[in-house]
């Protein structure tokens, strides 16, 4: 059980490290930082954040790089967490903009070297509305 606990610990800290990694990068952009860790009932958006007028929400996913990187990162959003990411959008858009608002899903993937040095992955419009 112990075991598990540093896992989830580890994962957690890699987790806290790549949206920190991507939040800079994002704001490097010139981009707004709305929200991190936004929660309702369908879950929870890591990042909501403007970009000029166009309001994003940003999913990371964050890897120990040797794992696969970044892209291994952006392939694990697979058909079912597009749905929920998807869900989780249209729920903070319906109780948090006006309408008409333009909106966006992007993933954001973070690799983290063992020095701690990321490498970035950032694509735009990841999921499909």
């Amino acid at each position: 059980m112990a075991e598990n606990r540093d896992n989830a610990g580890k994962r957690r800290a890699l987790g806290v490290l790549g949206e920190d990694a991507a939040t800079r990068y994002l704001e490097a952009l010139g981009w707004s930082i709305w929200a991190r860790n936004w929660r309702c009932p369908y879950g929870e958006i890591d990042i909501v954040a403007q970009d000029e007028s166009v309001v994003v929400f940003v999913e990371v996913r964050a890897r120990r790089d040797g794992n696969g990187g970044p892209d291994l990162a952006l392939a694990s959003i697979g058909p079912r967490k597009q749905e929920q990411l998807l869900r989780l959008a249209e729920y903070y858009a319906s109780s948090e903009l006006s309408p008409g608002v333009p909106v966006r899903l992007d993933v954001v993937g973070v690799a983290v070297a063992p020095d701690g040095r990321v490498r970035i992955e950032h694509v735009r419009d990841a999921v499909d509305w």
